[in-house]
C-alpha cells in the first residue's frame, strides 16, 4: 500500500468557510518557510502536486477554467 492510498485527511484546523451569495469559499492560512513562487509551484504544478498531494492533477492549476 502507497502513501497516497493510506492517506486519511484530518481536521482542517482553523479553517473559515464564507458564502456569497452562491458562491463559496474555503480559506486556510498556513505559515510557510518557502517563498511564495515555490509554494505556488507545489500547489499549482502535477509535477510537484505529485511529490505531496494525496490526488493527481491531469493539467496546471494555475489558471482557472470556466465550468
Amino acid at each position: 500500500m502507497t502513501d497516497r492510498e493510506r492517506y486519511a485527511p484530518g481536521p482542517a484546523s482553523g479553517a473559515q468557510v464564507r458564502k456569497d451569495g452562491e458562491k463559496w469559499t474555503l480559506i486556510l492560512v498556513r505559515e510557510l518557510r518557502h517563498p511564495p513562487e515555490k509554494v505556488w509551484q507545489a500547489l499549482t504544478d502535477p509535477a510537484h502536486l505529485r511529490e505531496w498531494a494525496p490526488f493527481d492533477a491531469d493539467r496546471s492549476l494555475r489558471t482557472v477554467e470556466p465550468r
